[in-house]
């Protein structure tokens, strides 16, 4: 079996561009304020996690958000609608510790980021900052939805 090799400089004009295009996605990442997947400069998990995100969306907004507390344990119609709420807050806890896992997987990444541009590392720690307050966001939003379906569970099962 032959061995292709290439001579260095050719090997650092392959390299050189790669390292401009991360250094790019780095700075784009450290300059988003908030929780997104925008923060994620890795792009296989950026892109995994918009599409997790996406479904977080649809399971933990609007109608699907609803809680219980409005639903008595004595109304069979209220207990028919405590079970219909009570798997919407599952379902919205499973996505959100999806997302959440792409945030935590990016930290990790980005706690292990030894480039030896000190630029990269620098913008790193800016961006493992941010999500690592996202990931709080998260803990807390993942609290409130496990608080929605205790209640609907305590409604549905006739501990209300």
């Amino acid at each position: 079996m032959r061995r292709l090799t290439l001579p260095l400089g050719m090997l650092l004009l392959l390299a050189v561009p790669a390292l401009a295009d991360k250094k790019d996605d780095f700075k784009k990442a450290a300059s988003v304020n908030g929780a997104s997947c925008d923060l994620i400069p890795y792009s296989s998990l950026n892109s995994s996690c918009r599409d997790a995100y996406s479904q977080q969306r649809d399971w933990c907004t609007g109608d699907r958000e609803r809680g219980c507390a409005d639903l008595k344990q004595s109304d069979e119609k209220d207990r028919d609608i405590a079970k219909e709420r009570l798997e919407n807050a599952k379902q919205c806890i499973d996505k959100r510790k999806y997302v959440m896992s792409k945030f935590e997987d990016a930290s990790s990444q980005l706690s292990s980021e030894s480039d030896s541009d000190p630029e990269i590392r620098e913008l790193a720690k800016t961006i493992k900052d941010k999500i690592d307050q996202s990931i709080e966001d998260h803990k807390k939003a993942l609290q409130e939805v496990e608080n929605r379906r205790e209640k609907c569970d305590r409604v549905y099962n006739g501990r209300d």
